[in-house]
C-alpha cells in the first residue's frame, strides 16, 4: 500500500521476452484505477490475456468480504485442488455475493436507474485522490506514490505533533 502503479507495458514486455508469468495483484486498483475501474490492465490499457494469474479482494471498492483468483482453467483446477487453502475455505454467504455483484454492476454502469454512475464515482475518486494529494503536499508534507493512485501515502516523522 505504497500508493505505486507497476509499470504493467514494461512487465509485460519482460514477461514474452523471457516467458515468464505475471501475476498481478488488484488489491487495491479493481474498482478504482482506469478509465472504466477494472485496475492496473485498464490502467495501462494492456489486455488481459497478457496477465496469467489476477488477484484482488472485494473489501475495498466492492465493501464486501472475501476475494478473487482468475487465470486459465488449467491453473484454476490446480490450486483448487492442491491449495492447502482450499480445505479451510467456506462458501461466500449470499448477502456478500449479492453486494459484490451489485457492486460490480454499479462499476459498470450496468444498473437500471442510472448507466454512467459507476463512470461517476471512478471520475470522482480520481479527482479527490488528486485533490487530497495535491493539498497535503501544499501543506508541507512528504507524500509517496504515483500521482493517479487512489492509495495516497503519507510520511510521518513524528505523530505527536499531528494532535
Amino acid at each position: 500500500m505504497e500508493g505505486s502503479i507497476v509499470n504493467l507495458p514494461k512487465i509485460v514486455e519482460l514477461k514474452k521476452k523471457y516467458k515468464a508469468y505475471v501475476y498481478l495483484d488488484e488489491a487495491h486498483s479493481i474498482g478504482a484505477l482506469g478509465k472504466t475501474g477494472r485496475g492496473v490492465t485498464d490502467y495501462w490499457n494492456v489486455n488481459t490475456k497478457d496477465i496469467d494469474v489476477m488477484m484482488g479482494t472485494f473489501t475495498k471498492s466492492f465493501g464486501s468480504a472475501g476475494g478473487y483468483i482468475a487465470g486459465n482453467k488449467q491453473l484454476i483446477d490446480h490450486i483448487r485442488t492442491k491449495s492447502h487453502a482450499n480445505c479451510y475455505a467456506s462458501s461466500m454467504s449470499p448477502p456478500i455475493a449479492q453486494q459484490i455483484m451489485s457492486s460490480l454492476r454499479t462499476i459498470m454502469g450496468k444498473l437500471e436507474e442510472n448507466t454512467n454512475d459507476g463512470q461517476k464515482r471512478i471520475s470522482q475518486l480520481a479527482w479527490n485522490s488528486h485533490y487530497f494529494r495535491e493539498r497535503l503536499v501544499k501543506m508541507g508534507f512528504i507524500v509517496y506514490g504515483n500521482n493517479d493512485s487512489p492509495v495516497v501515502p503519507l510520511m510521518l516523522y513524528m505523530p505527536a505533533k499531528i494532535w
